[in-house]
């Protein structure tokens, strides 16, 4: 499971990312999707990424590739996900520990954006522009719910947030 504590987090290389990549285009060429979240995934410093749960895909997926390659950024996804203290909200410092614990996966989420999508503009610019077609078209319909992937709203206001947040504003994010 890709799920690492802070401490023990490995900095994954550009050729690890590719490779996560390129396999879930493989298992999508053979009609097979991905489950995202972080428990589906291995990693090996040597080996890099394995994925554990894929199944069949339903004909009836609209999104497709493009969704199930930017799904690998999400919080509780393959490259973001770490282990944090699961809190009590019943604790009085529930707020606290709420707040401080988003600041850090914020500063594991944001500068791994910027490389996943820096990644996809130069060697896959055809999954970002195929994604970004069906995200707008979807925004579009009111009968669809569509998040973003960078949600300002939801960030902390910190500083060291801003280079990051710079360049995926420049990047279209």
């Amino acid at each position: 499971m890709t799920s690492f504590s802070q401490e023990e987090a490995p900095d994954y290389s550009d050729e690890d990312i590719i490779q996560l990549i390129e396999t879930v285009k493989e298992l999508d060429s053979k009609g097979l999707v991905i489950d995202p979240k972080a428990s589906n995934f291995m990693y090996d410093h040597e080996k890099g990424f394995s994925i554990l749960d894929y199944h069949i895909k339903n004909n009836k997926e609209e999104f497709g590739l493009p969704q199930e390659i930017m799904s690998l950024l999400g919080f509780n996804s393959a490259l973001t996900a770490r282990r944090f203290e699961k809190l009590d909200y019943k604790n009085p410092y529930f707020e606290e520990k709420n707040k401080n614990q988003s600041m850090e996966k914020y500063r594991i989420f944001l500068p791994m954006a910027v490389r996943f999508i820096n990644i996809l503009k130069d060697k896959y610019p055809n999954i970002l522009t195929d994604w970004q077609k069906k995200h707008d078209e979807y925004k579009k319909n009111p009968n669809i719910a569509v998040s973003e992937i960078i949600d300002r709203k939801y960030i902390p206001d910190n500083p060291d947030f801003e280079y990051h947040l710079k360049k995926l504003s420049e990047m279209g994010f």
